[in-house]
């Protein structure tokens, strides 16, 4: 009886599914197709960006140097709260005296706000350079205070504020002298609020109402000024060193599509990708996004293991001959695949949980914004026109045809997470992609868009099934031999007679 050969794991019997999912050696030959398409893609967009390499990276471009690089050094960034809201819940004290009351009153009448560092001991004469109102109009606004007052109190701060300086929560204390009084009165006359803190010097509060005027934010309430980026169009300002340096971002990606030093090229082929992203956002689209998401995992799995030029030079090196034999098969293989799948799964299922937000989306008028778009549709062609007339004159079809695309979208993208994983399923989905990216393709105009979409698919088709596309595709481009006809056999009489000689 022959022995089933021992399993080696590492985590307990019921989590080993899990651990097969991502550490099973798999045939790095998939990693090796997506590596040629996406490498062609990206040759593709490097070769575009020469024809206006200036006018997007150049120190005059149109977002020119001066104004990216105070983007990257100054941006602000805002920490939200946990409803969406940007602006941070003030937390004012309660009022003990009837001044007071009028003071929050006035305040909220004239800001509609209410004072985040609580409420000022002042009396109504330092109350009139805040609110503008007549004693009589006291008794008008006196009840809206108790609806204010429990509205301040339902206001909660996020939790995750406590990595902000604390002074935001606590409230500004009251004015020590007049200086911070006079700063207080000015600061919240000229911006419609209170500020956060009180500025230490004249120069500094200069500072913060020319950021303020820049932003339309006090640079005190931000999370972080600017972005971790750096891109090498930041530095590099001289047309000829530009193109040269173009020009060698271009060969990188032609020797990673051709697999030549792929653990060097992959590497040098994201980070150019990058480089062009961070000196101009405004270029960056969703096909970009989704080629550096591919470049980083065949940066991670061993992409150049199979299809490539390495191979080839491996084998060359060790001296094999004969037919070539499958890759050795890989456990960051499947960690890289298995990376990249979940990705397509997350980006299909906020695609499709982003649209349920979308009235158009449910009601099935959608997709006649996008087919009936003159900027993407190509409304050049008299074929599509007519059809478009068509459907806009048949009430049935229009609304067949639209409700059906609509709802197909939601269900493929939303289900898609589920069901790819599915053997039964699998393919149906694949084909699905396959039909929902051609319409956006052909509709929509974006071509490569469409291309990288269904590239990034290609991580659910299984290594045996490329391997019988690469068998079929060479029988199929390999010239065939004419047959060449046997030599006649030898006559038997003519043998026999030979053979009576020949005793």
């Amino acid at each position: 009886m022959k022995e089933k050969p021992i399993e080696v794991t590492a985590l307990p019997s019921w989590m080993r599914p899990w651990e097969r999912f991502w550490f099973t050696p798999t045939d790095p030959t998939l990693l090796g197709a997506i590596r040629i398409l996406t490498g062609l893609l990206v040759v593709y967009t490097l070769i575009a960006y020469s024809f206006s390499l200036q006018s997007m990276m150049g120190e005059h471009a149109w977002v020119d140097l001066k104004l990216r690089q105070q983007i990257a050094h100054d941006s602000p960034h805002i920490l939200g709260t946990l409803d969406g809201n940007l602006k941070i819940p003030p937390t004012p004290k309660a009022p003990t005296d009837p001044d007071q009351v009028f003071y929050l009153t006035a305040y909220f009448e004239n800001f509609i706000t209410v004072p985040n560092y609580g409420i000022l001991p002042c009396s109504r004469e330092m109350v009139k350079e805040f609110a503008k109102l007549k004693p009589e109009e006291y008794e008008l606004l006196k009840p809206h205070f108790d609806e204010l007052i429990k509205d301040v109190e339902k206001m909660k701060p996020d939790e995750r504020a406590r990595r902000v300086p604390p002074i935001h929560f606590t409230g500004l204390e009251p004015p020590r002298d007049r200086k911070q009084y006079d700063y207080l009165v000015r600061y919240t006359l000229k911006w419609r609020q209170p500020p956060p803190a009180y500025a230490e010097t004249d120069a500094e509060a200069e500072a913060i109402d020319d950021y303020i005027v820049a932003h339309n934010f006090d640079p005190r309430t931000l999370y972080a000024r600017g972005s971790p980026i750096w891109s090498v169009w930041l530095h590099v300002t001289d047309p000829t060193a530009m193109a040269w340096i173009h020009a060698a971002f271009i060969l990188v990606a032609i020797l990673f599509t051709a697999g030549i030093g792929t653990r060097v090229t992959s590497v040098l082929t994201w980070f150019a990708m990058l480089t062009y992203i961070h000196r101009n956002v405004h270029v960056l689209f969703g096909v970009d996004t989704m080629m550096n998401i591919i470049l980083l995992y065949l940066m991670i799995g061993p992409s150049g293991a199979a299809l490539s030029v390495d191979r080839l030079i491996a084998r060359w090196w060790a001296g094999r001959t004969g037919p070539e034999p499958p890759p050795a098969p890989s456990v960051t293989a499947t960690i890289a695949t298995r990376l990249l799948q979940i990705h397509v799964c997350v980006i299909y299922l906020m695609a499709g949980a982003s649209k349920l937000q979308g009235q158009s989306w449910w009601n099935g008028t959608a997709l006649w914004s996008v087919l009936a778009n003159y900027e993407f549709a190509p409304m050049q062609y008299g074929l599509y026109n007519d059809m478009l007339r068509f459907l806009a004159k048949n009430q049935l079809a229009f609304d067949s045809a639209l409700t059906m695309g609509c709802y197909f979208t939601l269900v493929f993208e939303i289900s898609y997470v589920f069901l790819i994983w599915l053997p039964r399923t699998r393919w149906v989905f694949l084909g699905s992609a396959l039909m929902l990216h051609g319409v956006i393709g052909i509709f929509m105009g974006l071509k490569t868009f469409s291309m990288v979409m269904l590239v990034m698919n290609l991580a659910f088709v299984r290594p045996d099934e490329v391997h019988r596309f690469l068998a079929w595709l060479g029988a199929a481009v390999r010239p065939r031999r004419p047959a060449v006809a046997a030599p006649p056999p030898p006559e038997p009489v003519a043998v026999a007679a030979t053979a009576n000689t020949k005793k």
